[in-house]
């Protein structure tokens, strides 16, 4: 069930990730106030992740496309909804996929830590996940997923450049050797003595 959720959580953040805005031009309020609004340019992307999250697709959307505002007058509050621009919606679409990915990341960790703890007998400090930081970036107090996706990246580059020296290293050393090689071969073989 858990790895269902998880999965279910990854795909859906995306599939908020695929969801394109169309600009509309529109008047809100009276007289000469006009901002700019957008909407999903597709549902379809939309309505896999409200489903895979179990919310509301149309809630969903409005809480991408629109901000609220509470506005008190009078001892009554009420709730105005503002549109947002397109580039101000995908702001808001991208933060809702982070804040996602960042809870399930969290979560996953957490989840881990203790299936360890319980494997280790209950020695917290025995067994458990964490994340290492390597040389040159920040420490942090607490490692969210995005530092993990910047510490694999660079990791996976810090490979690359050592196997790419390695290699061009190795190289250099083997031509080096075959040239004494060939120059020791070529005295040995034909040796002209001096007259």
């Amino acid at each position: 069930e858990e790895v269902r959720l998880t999965a279910e959580v990854a795909a859906a953040v995306l599939h908020l990730g695929q969801l394109e805005f169309r600009r509309l031009r529109g008047s809100i309020g009276e007289g000469d106030k006009y901002s700019e609004s957008c909407r999903i340019a597709d549902d379809g992307p939309l309505l896999l992740a409200a489903g895979l999250l179990g919310v509301d697709a149309e809630a969903m959307q409005k809480c991408i496309v629109c901000r609220s505002m509470n506005i008190k007058g009078g001892g009554d509050v009420s709730i105005e909804e503002i549109p947002l621009s397109a580039d101000k919606a995908a702001s808001s679409r991208d933060a809702l996929a982070k804040l996602l990915y960042a809870k399930l990341f969290d979560w996953l960790v957490g989840r881990i830590n203790a299936a360890l703890t319980a494997d280790a007998g209950g020695a917290a400090a025995a067994a458990k996940i964490c994340i290492l930081d390597i040389f040159g970036f920040e420490i942090f107090e607490h490692n969210s997923f995005e530092q993990l996706l910047i510490n694999f990246a660079n990791e996976k580059l810090q490979q690359f450049f050592n196997e790419y020296i390695f290699r061009m290293e190795e190289a250099e050393c083997r031509a080096e050797v075959s040239v004494r090689v060939r120059v020791r071969v070529r005295v040995r073989i034909s040796p002209k003595p001096n007259p």
